[in-house]
């Protein structure tokens, strides 16, 4: 029964093949400050004042659209970094939807698309990284993954990632998704809904983020900082949503002869020694009781139930979680014992977090 303490392979393929992709969901534009100039002259200023600073994402080509740009051959030039690689293609990426509101991007749609991951290069670039100062650990996870990964019939993964940002200062509501689509593999689908969000958090966000990427050490320092400070930029922002789902499109059929052994585990045997082909809720109450922490069974059930019915039967699997209030940015890392003595508060998460899960 311990099937459940930990991710089912497959969905950690998932997630592995996304996680490298991840960050490119983000929106990438901010409003330009210049209206006259060029389109590419206003792309630019609009990373720039997002917070991506100069000349790290390149592109052979900008158009202007009605709603928003098209950005051709985009990719991340790392040349001078040491790390062994000097560039990773992005694909092409398109805003489809851009809405301003006294400098704040309240609404920003787009999507990457012609997104190529080539497995064999990218076991190659994943070498060479491997090698480079502070590397190790990255270039042997992308060694690993595209090792698998071709060991599953791929050769070549086709990615297109939709993204979708609505703010609301009226509300402090801010609700960002992704829909990560590799062709012939699976849709995985990311959503987070932040309460409490003002102009100071957004504009303390682009900063800080645009000084992790320059010098990380300082903006972990200022980071540290603002969460300490009770009146500042992060106080009582914090996150009210998650959700993910995971639709299959074909990997799953190759994960099958790893999927059995799986079953068999989580199935078990009926008293007489016999395999059980099934599990009733008062089963799966029984593994989460099992799995302790500070759930309920019964707050647990509808998760196990649907990892449950997708292993048996793998299609769908959604779940939602929600907190009510939101669990804001302190207490996060008070719970991830990120700060040395101090205790986190005592909560009643069966009262505090809403479960929902689907197939």
């Amino acid at each position: 029964m311990n099937v459940f303490k930990r991710t089912v392979s497959a969905l950690a393929l998932a997630l592995a093949i996304t996680g490298g992709t991840a960050l490119l969901a983000a929106p990438l534009l901010a409003p330009s400050a210049v209206a006259q100039e060029a389109p590419e002259a206003r792309f630019a200023e609009a990373l720039r004042l997002y917070g991506i600073p100069d000349g790290l994402l390149k592109w052979a080509s900008v158009e202007e659209t009605g709603s928003g740009f098209v950005a051709r051959g985009v990719y991340a030039d790392l040349t001078g970094r040491e790390l062994g690689i000097t560039q990773i293609p992005l694909g092409d990426l398109e805003i489809t939807a851009l809405t301003i509101d006294n400098g704040h991007v309240t609404q920003l749609n787009g999507r990457f698309f012609n997104l190529k991951a080539d497995l064999p290069a990218l076991q190659a670039a994943g070498q060479l990284l491997a090698q480079a100062k502070g590397g190790a650990q990255l270039g042997m996870g992308a060694v690993m993954l595209a090792g698998y990964v071709q060991g599953l019939g791929y050769t070549a993964l086709d990615v297109a990632i939709d993204f979708r940002s609505a703010l609301d200062f009226a509300t402090g509501v801010w609700t960002q998704a992704a829909t990560f689509d590799v062709a012939d593999a699976f849709k995985f689908d990311l959503a987070s809904t932040m309460d409490g969000v003002t102009p100071a958090y957004v504009d303390w966000a682009r900063d800080n983020a645009a000084q992790m990427l320059l010098d990380p050490a300082k903006a972990a320092e200022a980071n540290k900082a603002a969460l300490a400070d009770p009146n500042g930029p992060l106080s009582g922002v914090g996150y009210a949503e998650f959700a993910l789902a995971f639709d299959d499109q074909g990997l799953m059929a190759k994960l099958e002869p790893q999927l059995v052994p799986i079953r068999t585990q989580m199935l078990g045997t009926n008293p007489d020694g016999t395999p059980k082909t099934e599990l009733t809720d008062e089963d799966l109450k029984l593994v989460a009781a099992g799995m302790g922490g500070a759930l309920s069974p019964e707050k647990l059930l509808p998760v196990l139930k649907a990892v449950y019915n997708f292993i048996m039967a793998p299609d769908i699997v959604a779940v939602t979680a929600r907190l009510n209030p939101a669990l804001t940015f302190a207490e996060l890392q008070l719970y991830m014992g990120l700060q040395p003595g101090a205790a986190p508060p005592v909560t009643d998460w069966n009262s505090r977090l809403t479960l929902e899960a689907r197939n």
